[in-house]
């Protein structure tokens, strides 16, 4: 009958998706111990680095999880030293840049600028844990060229002002990250100036999207890694103009 050749012929396209994934899966476990491998070549490269630097941003101090203090805050993750290089490098910071990073951890990405000599390298981190580690990680930083300020607070309602280059690690939701972009347009109205915005893991990226004083200007993701940059920048109107 034309009924049961047509169900002969249904039957081997609706189970391809559950043979793909069962294939995905032994595949995922085949190449596990290969990753495990990689992950812990990583951490060493970690840890020579903060050893070099005499700093520890790459052990979680135990009574700081996550950031408690916001409803939308991600899990806190640092971000491998060669990739963090790589993202960092597309905002070509100067002697003269403010740098913030909103939802800085342990410090990382605050470290690298600061030994690169810009101005002024400022964090806002919710965690007491995170922040105090942060503190005593740049008390002791070795190399530093310029000042390191951690400020503990709500990045909703933080103050953002004088900062010329803003980076977000995927801290928290789009609940905060519109607060905080609401806060930093504030600034920049009040005090004109260009900035530059670096968006890392953009989950949320159609926050910026709707901030129509922001320009899109890169969109990377460093050779074999999954972390994503986009980066916008706004231009003061008299600079648009000339």
């Amino acid at each position: 009958m034309p009924t049961t050749i047509v169900m002969n012929h249904a039957t081997p396209h609706c189970e391809q998706p559950h043979e793909f994934t069962t294939r995905w899966h032994r595949f995922a476990r085949r190449i596990e111990p290969l990753r495990s491998v990689v992950r812990q070549l990583r951490e060493v490269q970690d840890r020579a680095v903060d050893a070099r630097w005499n700093v520890n941003t790459t052990t979680m101090p135990p009574d700081a999880p996550h950031r408690p203090q916001r409803a939308d805050s991600e899990p806190y993750e640092t971000i491998w030293y060669p990739v963090l290089r790589r993202l960092l490098r597309p905002l070509h910071a100067t002697p003269e840049d403010v740098v913030f990073d909103v939802g800085s951890g342990l410090g990382r990405p605050l470290f690298m600028f600061a030994r690169r000599g810009v101005k002024r390298c400022i964090g806002i981190e919710a965690s007491p844990a995170l922040a105090a580690a942060s503190t005593a990680n740049a008390s002791r930083l070795r190399g530093k060229r310029a000042p390191i300020e951690i400020r503990r607070g709500d990045a909703a309602v933080a103050d953002y002002s004088g900062g010329t280059i803003y980076c977000f690690f995927n801290p928290f939701g789009p609940q905060t990250l519109r607060a905080a972009m609401s806060r930093i347009h504030a600034t920049v109205r009040e005090s004109p100036r260009r900035i530059q915005v670096a968006y890392f893991n953009p989950f949320h990226d159609h926050v910026l999207a709707t901030c129509g004083w922001l320009t899109p200007v890169r969109r990377t993701r460093p050779v074999l890694h999954t972390i994503v940059g986009t980066y916008w920048i706004h231009e003061p109107e008299s600079r648009r103009g000339s």
